[in-house]
């Protein structure tokens, strides 16, 4: 174990930071179904996700790290966090609800599993300097498929959510003009956000990473286990039938969203892509 240093009953604390679409829930409920010395909270904000992205591109490094002081006061307590009454959150700005397994039925234990796409967003850095001791995982997914499942779900960038980021804002890695960014499709403005989060990615945590997962391995009981197993997690017999977001279409990859693909790629800086470690043959469309 890491010995966390000030924790009352959490031992281990593991980071999957992962892009959405991408299995966030369904690894969240794997631990939760499965593990008898650990458990998984997914994106437990103390405050709503599209605040934190906010505090990001206005550079307040301030509310990040009160972010990051609030999620840790709680655990040291042996409390969960995505279960903070109103009263105990950060501004009152708490979102989170019991809703698909995101506030666990378990107790606290001696490995916690956070789940959340909002280190890549917004308070990562602060969470690395606060938790030097923290594994992470990269948990990763075709990104041609999750493109097609955000289009398919309706989550990819808006400009009214800042959760869902957008391409013209300052402080991105890839930035685009408002006139590209007007001309993109929905497919293209959800594979622009990938690229986005995975430069974000190798710039935060690529050299401080555990494991690199890609979401398929999910659904291999045998490699599971392995995983389990590397994190110190002692589990029952696996169940891993439960808990998946599915989305309501099937994330069908055409040779029109291949040309998509190639068009947004070249309106990237050049060497955009040889950012990222695993680009699932981006580079070869």
């Amino acid at each position: 174990m890491n010995g966390l240093t000030g924790f009352s009953r959490i031992q281990k604390y593991v980071l999957v930071v992962t892009t959405g679409r991408s299995g966030s829930s369904f690894f969240t409920n794997m631990v939760n179904d499965n593990a008898e010395n650990a458990f998984s909270e997914h994106e437990p904000n103390v405050i709503s996700g599209d605040q934190s992205t906010i505090w990001y591109y206005e550079d307040n490094q301030a509310g990040l790290n009160e972010i990051v002081e609030r999620k840790l006061a709680r655990l040291k307590r042996g409390e969960q966090v995505a279960s903070l009454p109103v009263s105990d959150t950060l501004h009152g700005l708490i979102r989170k609800t019991p809703w698909k397994g995101r506030v666990p039925r378990v107790p606290v234990r001696e490995i916690y599993v956070e789940v959340d796409n909002g280190a890549l967003k917004s308070w990562g850095p602060a969470f690395v300097e606060a938790v030097p001791q923290v594994d992470i995982i990269h948990l990763t997914r075709d990104p041609m498929v999750q493109a097609k499942s955000a289009e398919n779900r309706g989550s990819y960038p808006n400009p009214d959510r800042p959760y869902f980021l957008w391409p013209t804002w300052e402080r991105n890695h890839l930035p685009l003009s408002a006139d590209i960014t007007a001309k993109l499709s929905a497919f293209q403005l959800a594979l622009w956000y990938w690229i986005e989060m995975e430069t974000r990615y190798a710039e935060f945590f690529a050299s401080r990473t555990l494991l690199e997962l890609d979401l398929e391995e999910l659904n291999d009981p045998v490699r599971v286990a392995q995983i389990f197993d590397q994190l110190g997690i002692r589990h029952r017999p696996l169940d891993l039938g439960g808990g998946r977001n599915a989305g309501k279409r099937e994330s069908f990859v055409t040779e029109a969203d291949c040309a998509e693909a190639r068009e947004l790629i070249a309106l990237l800086p050049a060497g955009t892509l040889d950012r990222i470690s695993n680009t699932y043959g981006l580079k070869d469309l």
